[in-house]
């Protein structure tokens, strides 16, 4: 934006004198009429907008009752000034009726004339800008089939705005809503927004059928692994033990110190299988009952989000447009 002083400067040196030469009497109204306008520029080289803009109403006050041209001429001034004062607190709107007002209005020179209706055209150029750069705002509803809001966590852009209901401020263009929950399947859709617009974008979730997934922890594999490692052990131990039996149990092969060696090693042989089928049977089965309990990775029923209805809200600055489906 330009600086707004040469402007300012430009108005006061086409009339020097603006406010004391044209009104030479030393009428009470004028002096506090002058004393108000010092004070308001003092005010805006000092950045202090708001002040300035409470002595610059303070000397129009201070004129409202005279009458003539160089009161006209002073109001116009301290209207132009009030003007440049708006811009800069970017009340831009008001800036730009004021000076709509006052460039086909009394009190000013053809030169001053011109300055007011360039200073006017910058006002709405940077007015139709800002216009163009408001954020519209998205007001984003998730619904169960039963008409009940559901809670989901929404992201724009990437970016987490919160969990539905809500009401987040969007910047005009195209944009990414995704709508995720303990039970709703990640949910997508892309929607554009008009500058300064508002709308309501209404999400109704519906149950469908998920097939489950079987994904046992990797803990339970080793366990029924070991059991598994443990049964073929013991069936090892088992029959290691009743062949010592037999050959015990043949005088042909053995003697008599010889055979009561080999029954008491069949017998611990065939106890220790006992232990390990205990010990294998009780991994195996505890293995495959944590698999069964915590295999199954989803439900038999879960959501998946469906777009079947999209209230849009419109202001006269512009509207929501949504399109595709989720």
């Amino acid at each position: 934006m330009r600086p707004l002083l040469p402007a300012l400067t430009l108005v006061v040196a086409s009339a020097p004198g603006v406010y004391a030469a044209e009104a030479p009497s030393p009428d009470a109204a004028i002096a506090a009429f002058n004393r108000a306008v010092d004070a308001a520029l003092a005010h805006r080289e000092a950045g202090r907008h708001e002040a300035a803009l409470e002595a610059l109403e303070e000397a129009l006050r201070a004129i409202r009752d005279s009458s003539g041209p160089e009161f006209d001429r002073g109001r116009s001034r301290v209207r132009y000034y009030t003007a440049l004062t708006l811009v800069a607190l970017a009340r831009l709107a008001e800036a730009e009726a004021l000076l709509d007002l006052l460039a086909s209005g009394p009190g000013l020179t053809a030169a001053e004339r011109e300055v007011v209706q360039a200073r006017l055209g910058e006002v709405r150029a940077e007015l139709a800008a800002a216009r163009e750069a408001a954020p519209g705002r998205v007001e984003i509803i998730a619904l169960d089939e039963a008409g009940r809001s559901v809670p989901a966590a929404a992201r724009i852009d990437g970016r987490d705005v919160g969990t539905t209901p809500l009401d987040a401020e969007v910047a005009p263009g195209e944009h990414l809503i995704e709508l995720s929950g303990a039970d709703l399947r990640l949910a997508q859709q892309t929607f554009v927004v008009a500058p300064g617009s508002s709308g309501r974008l209404v999400v109704r979730v519906k149950a469908v059928e998920v097939a489950p997934i079987f994904d046992p922890p990797a803990a339970s594999w080793w366990l029924t692994g070991g059991g598994v490692v443990a049964l073929g052990a013991a069936a090892a131990l088992h029959l290691s033990g009743l062949d010592d039996d037999e050959r015990a149990r043949d005088g042909s092969r053995t003697t008599r110190s010889e055979a009561s060696g080999l029954f008491a090693a069949a017998e611990t042989k065939v106890y220790g299988a006992y232990g390990l089928y205990a010990v294998g049977g009780g991994l195996v089965v505890g293995g495959v009952a944590w698999m069964l309990t915590d295999g199954w990775d989803g439900a038999a029923e879960g959501r998946a989000s469906v777009l079947s209805e999209v209230d849009v809200g419109l202001d006269p600055s512009g509207s929501l447009h949504v399109s595709g489906r989720f």
